[in-house]
């Protein structure tokens, strides 16, 4: 993966994504347990990535891709 698809994936702004990957979630009926199963993640790291604390690109990504 080139620079730019990763800055795509990760905005200029944490809390912009963050709020983009708690939306996603709840539009797509997914509880937090629910979504660290689909992804591999621990439920705190998700709870981060919402809370735009934690923006470790492989992480975003794998939420997103389950969201989709």
């Amino acid at each position: 993966m080139d620079i730019s698809s990763t800055h795509s994936i990760i905005s200029d702004r944490p809390a912009q994504t963050a709020g983009g990957l708690l939306n996603s979630r709840l539009a797509k009926g997914y509880s937090v347990s629910e979504l660290a199963i689909a992804t591999g993640l621990t439920e705190t790291e998700i709870r981060l990535a919402e809370e735009g604390r934690m923006q470790k690109p492989d992480y975003i990504r794998r939420i997103k891709s389950a969201l989709e």
